[in-house]
């Protein structure tokens, strides 16, 4: 995937409405593209809500966790979380 600028509020790709700042390469220091912007007041708002009526995932059980890693992944590993 590439690099885009964005974030993910409740599943959904979104730019930041805030602050512009770009990352910076090493060595030479020169500004790298794209420009990422920060979450604004309302973006925050609008992702802690989404936070607070997801499926709690943590808490779950080792196994369900892993298979849910997997789903998230969709594709980058095996299916069968057995095999991680």
């Amino acid at each position: 995937m590439p690099v885009q600028g964005l974030m993910f509020i409740a599943g959904e790709a979104a730019k930041g409405l805030s602050d512009p700042f770009r990352a910076v390469e090493a060595i030479s220091g020169a500004a790298l593209e794209p420009e990422f912007h920060t979450a604004s007041a309302d973006q925050v708002e609008q992702a802690l809500a989404a936070a607070a009526i997801a499926p709690p995932i943590a808490s779950s059980h080792g196994r369900q966790r892993t298979a849910g890693a997997g789903s998230i992944a969709g594709g980058y590993g095996r299916s069968d979380p057995h095999h991680w």
